[in-house]
């Protein structure tokens, strides 16, 4: 005899679907615009680097510590501002 699900399983409550809110809907499309441009640009910088060693490292390029520097900064500059556009503006 196969087993019925009873309301007494979901402790009496309905589920409805409901449209999700324009906040929820932002916050859905900012988290995963996010999360794929994190990956997408974590995969661009692994393949640059790729391409990018060999180069340095048989050429006999002396890089100056600016060039390393600089995007080291540009990137905690970005994260900064993320957090203070996010966070700053009272989204929960």
């Amino acid at each position: 005899m196969a087993a019925s699900r009873s309301s007494r399983s979901t402790g009496g409550a309905s589920f409805r679907r409901e449209p999700a809110q324009p906040d929820q809907r932002r916050e859905f499309a900012l988290g995963w615009l996010n999360w794929l441009g994190a990956e997408s640009l974590g995969v661009l910088v692994a393949i640059l680097n790729l391409i990018w060693v060999p180069i340095v490292a048989f050429a006999g390029i002396a890089v100056p510590d600016k060039i390393l520097t600089l995007p080291i900064a540009a990137a905690f500059i970005v994260s900064l501002l993320h957090f203070m556009i996010l966070y700053g503006c009272g989204c929960r």
